[in-house]
């Protein structure tokens, strides 16, 4: 017995399906994955006046001093005080272009996240203090590996550089008491 699409009949208690027609699926699926390719292609290329994204792996910090070249601009060099880079830790930014001049007037953002755990990220503003350079402190919740993405923008030009950091937390003094103990005058 033939039962078209239309006249089917569901028993009480029992899923509809999703897709009556399998066909409409597929053609979501099909359409959806378009879509998609459709976008993330729009963003590769484009000109650095139209923004630069770094591409690749983070940048890795492993000194500070760091010198870090950014294509189209120059060199940043990151400075982290101190290093490794501690809850409090003041990130400084000298800007050069490829001449070798400090990049003024530049506008410097950093959007800092933990990757392993999702959070969402912090945003700072880098303040500049003098020419070519920027300042902000950033303040890390937790020990492990943080991502710092900065963003420059320097008239219509908008340069990217994505950075990874390992932030360590100071191991309890030896002075202080151990969890779960009392002082000394208090157990007599």
């Amino acid at each position: 017995m033939n039962v078209s699409p239309e006249r089917r009949t569901i028993p009480p208690g029992t899923r509809r399906p999703r897709f009556p027609d399998p066909r409409r699926g597929r053609r979501l699926l099909v359409a959806t994955a378009l879509l998609l390719s459709g976008s993330l292609l729009s963003g590769c290329g484009g000109s650095p006046a139209s923004g630069f994204r770094f591409s690749g792996p983070p940048v890795v910090i492993t000194g500070s001093p760091m010198d870090v070249p950014i294509p189209h601009l120059g060199t940043a060099r990151l400075s982290f005080d101190p290093f490794p880079a501690a809850p409090s830790t003041v990130v400084e930014v000298t800007l050069v272009d490829r001449e070798g001049r400090p990049v003024e007037g530049a506008g410097v953002r950093a959007a800092y996240d933990m990757p392993a755990h999702r959070h969402g990220s912090i945003p700072a503003e880098l303040a500049a203090l003098g020419p070519g350079v920027y300042r902000a402190a950033l303040h890390f919740s937790m020990a492990g590996t943080w991502r710092i993405a900065f963003t420059i923008r320097r008239g219509s030009e908008r340069f990217e550089l994505q950075t990874e950091v390992r932030v360590r937390f100071a191991a309890p003094s030896q002075s202080s008491p151990a969890q779960g103990s009392m002082p000394d005058h208090m157990t007599h």
